[in-house]
């Protein structure tokens, strides 16, 4: 939200929009690409961590079946 231009804010407020419709019409739309940029970094991350405690976790190698 502090990365949103307040000359946006101000221009809603002066055509009368209330709290709510600026959150909508104004801010949300404006952060939409910074939350999209922390979910894709945060799944990168998720992804490593997944890998690298399943090398830590592992007890055996693979389990091939008899055949």
């Amino acid at each position: 939200m502090r990365t949103v231009d307040g000359d946006l804010i101000k221009g809603a407020r002066s055509f009368g929009a209330k709290d709510q419709q600026i959150f909508l019409t104004v801010a949300f739309p404006a952060t939409i690409p910074v939350i999209l940029t922390g979910l894709r970094l945060g799944l990168g991350h998720a992804l490593i961590g997944i890998v690298v405690g399943e090398l830590y976790a592992a007890t055996a190698g693979i389990d091939l079946p008899n055949g």
